[in-house]
């Protein structure tokens, strides 16, 4: 058992400020009851990581990102465009960095301090606190989506109705499904009681999901649980033998049609939700053989145009987006100059928290997987705010490291 009296004093202070946080991006009920600003908990936890663990500010991946909103700064200063997805672009530029900043900066110096200080009670109180955090949401957020199936994606604006308190935003929502990556690894070492309940919980998260009605979360879903099925630690012939022959029968089945009957099948579970044009616009596409369909083919012409614009100017941007895509956006606005350092802020910190689990391929492969969906999001998707930040950096990690042995 975890006694809170045994950390220090700096520990506390880390926990408390990193809490407060966490509590403020996960739990939408209290963020929607107590009307906080969104800028303080971001100002909290930055100022308890100070008072704290300051060398955290002075990590390989802390510096790329200084390094980012530095050049931000002065793509403004000398009149460049700045394209920061998920915002409003009329903002002034100097307001569009510092949101930025809040929603990248306070996931990273919470990861910078947990994997600096490598103590193994800090992994399962962050990870097993967040998770338990998210099922007591879904107490509050549970009964109005079982009163309203399109609750969680109901344009407010059209209806012209009041949305509920303590619903998730879509940036939360998408960050839902990367807590099944964790989940799943339960399942794979869990025993006895506690098997059981990460199958309730993996559920729980997945029929969520399902209840966000977004079709790339739904696809990732399935990527997670195949991987989880078809790896095996000790035994890579068996799991690439198990992939290839997955994917044989899943062309055999492309061809006798099944994918169009199931997607025929899938579409009265989905009837009147933002997911029933795609399944459409799929079975047309399967149909005829060729992708079509404005949800389809509306993304490719907007990702078209951020690689257009970056391929016109690869090392500045050519300032054109087509906004629905963090990755080819950045590109496309401000080029490699900027993009460059926007990644490395990602792979500095994946790779300081693979090190932490060298000695165990499952658990680095999980994590892994964690960022590799995370990439998924930041390339289909033109929204990846706190939320994304925060489940990437911290809570999933966490959350896989809890389960280690040496925890």
């Amino acid at each position: 058992m975890i006694r809170f009296a045994n950390f220090s004093g700096k520990d506390k202070i880390f926990l408390a400020a990193s809490f407060f946080y966490i509590f403020y991006v996960i739990f939408p009920l209290f963020a929607d009851y107590t009307h906080i600003p969104v800028y303080v908990p971001a100002i909290v936890v930055v100022a308890g990581v100070m008072l704290s663990y300051p060398q955290a500010f002075g990590t390989s991946a802390v510096k790329w990102f200084f390094a980012y909103a530095a050049l931000l700064f002065i793509y403004s200063i000398a009149g460049l465009p700045i394209f920061i997805n998920g915002m409003n672009q009329s903002l002034p530029a100097i307001w569009r960095i510092t949101i930025e900043a809040a929603w990248v900066l306070p996931a990273l110096v919470i990861a910078a301090v947990l994997f600096s200080r490598k103590d193994s009670r800090l992994y399962k109180i962050i990870g097993i606190g967040s998770l338990v955090l998210l099922v007591i949401s879904f107490v509050y957020i549970l009964p109005l989506v079982l009163s309203s199936s399109n609750i969680l994606r109901e344009d407010i604006q059209e209806l012209e109705v009041l949305r509920p308190m303590g619903l998730p935003d879509y940036g939360l929502m998408h960050s839902y499904t990367l807590m099944l990556v964790p989940l799943c690894l339960m399942i794979k070492g869990g025993k006895g009681k506690y098997k059981t309940l990460a199958w309730a919980l993996t559920l729980l998260f997945f029929y969520m999901v399902t209840q966000t009605a977004v079709t790339t979360s739904l696809f990732v879903s399935i990527v997670i649980f195949l991987f989880a099925i078809f790896y095996k630690e000790n035994s890579g012939q068996r799991t690439i033998f198990g992939l290839g022959f997955f994917c044989f029968v899943l062309f055999v089945l492309y061809t006798q049609g099944f994918f169009l009957w199931l997607v025929d099948s899938l579409m009265p579970f989905f009837e009147d939700t933002a997911v029933s044009f795609k399944l459409q616009d799929f079975h047309d596409s399967l149909a005829q053989g060729s992708v079509t369909g404005e949800s389809l083919t509306g993304r490719m012409d907007y990702h078209d145009i951020s690689k257009a614009s970056f391929w016109a100017s690869p090392i500045i941007g050519g300032g054109e987006v087509g906004g629905h895509s963090k990755i080819l956006d950045l590109l496309g606005s401000m080029g490699l100059l900027v993009f460059i350092p926007f990644v490395m802020v990602i792979w500095k910190s994946l790779r300081t928290q693979m090190a932490e689990v060298a000695y165990n391929k499952e658990l680095k492969m999980f994590l892994i997987l964690c960022y590799a969906i995370s990439l998924v999001y930041l390339y289909e998707k033109g929204i990846f705010g706190a939320s994304g930040w925060l489940f990437m950096l911290v809570i999933v990690p966490c959350a896989i490291l809890a389960q280690s042995k040496e925890a």
